[in-house]
């Protein structure tokens, strides 16, 4: 048996490639939404995935098991008593999944859904990000199929005083010093870290479109999209070509502070 964690430290997620060397089958567990690191390992090591599986609803994080039956043609197992609204397999105490030679086993652990450790844990329960209160029933009704990572398109300054004047939220990615020093007025200032997702679902309302503030760096592109559609943050209108540099050619005020 092979098994490989993948670990998300700004989401404080681990998912697992689960495989039996001998038969060359796999299972992803609990996988994220962006799923190409799954299939380029698995491909790696001449696996071929055959599940991808869920031990339960999610509430911190979009689930990538429709992500995989759509690339990969995986067969998507879940709880039963999740009652998930799309097509799977639903999974009970004592069922077991055939990897080859080996057998995946289900067991129900519903420990932390009990009344009473409800009540002790959520007695004295801080605050927590706004895109929360949407995760549970996004991954139980089934989130879109992206097929894939979108792509970051640029936008003209009067296309980003359009898209905010319409409802959209400006985020900044750039160093605190560098937002500090002069933002579109009302951007969101969040640099880009490990936890720049989570950080942006704290201060954007869930589903609100959003126009990045980057220095056009494809590779920051990527990392910010990834971090964002693993939230359900899908309606990315594009990032400002130019940057500030752009936004104060086209004659438009700046913050600054």
């Amino acid at each position: 048996m092979f098994i490989e964690p993948f670990v998300d430290e700004g989401l404080g997620n681990s998912s697992y490639l689960v495989a039996s060397e001998a038969a060359g089958l796999a299972a992803v567990v609990d996988p994220q939404r962006d799923v190409d690191g799954y299939l380029r390992r698995a491909e790696a090591l001449g696996l071929r995935l055959q599940y991808a599986l869920d031990t339960h609803l999610h509430n911190d994080f979009v689930s990538g098991v429709r992500e995989l039956a759509a690339l990969a043609g995986v067969q998507v197992g879940a709880s039963a008593l999740a009652e998930l609204g799309f097509d799977h397999r639903p999974l009970r105490e004592g069922d077991a999944l055939s990897l080859g030679d080996l057998a995946l086993g289900v067991l129900a652990t519903p420990g932390r859904t009990l009344d009473a450790f409800v009540a002790a844990a959520t007695a004295d329960l801080p605050s927590y990000p706004t895109y929360f209160h949407a995760m549970r029933a996004l991954n139980q009704r089934g989130p879109a199929v992206l097929g894939g990572l979108p792509a970051l398109g640029p936008l003209a300054a009067e296309q980003v005083r359009a898209h905010q004047a319409a409802g959209a939220a400006v985020v900044d990615l750039r160093r605190t010093p560098e937002f500090v020093a002069g933002h579109i007025p009302g951007a969101h200032g969040v640099a880009l870290r490990a936890e720049f997702g989570t950080w942006v679902g704290w201060v954007v309302a869930f589903g609100t479109p959003l126009v990045l503030i980057t220095h056009g760096d494809p590779a920051e592109h990527e990392t910010a999209v990834r971090q964002l559609i693993r939230l359900g943050y899908d309606n990315l209108l594009g990032y400002l070509k130019g940057g500030m540099d752009a936004w104060q050619a086209a004659g438009y005020d700046v913050e600054r502070g």
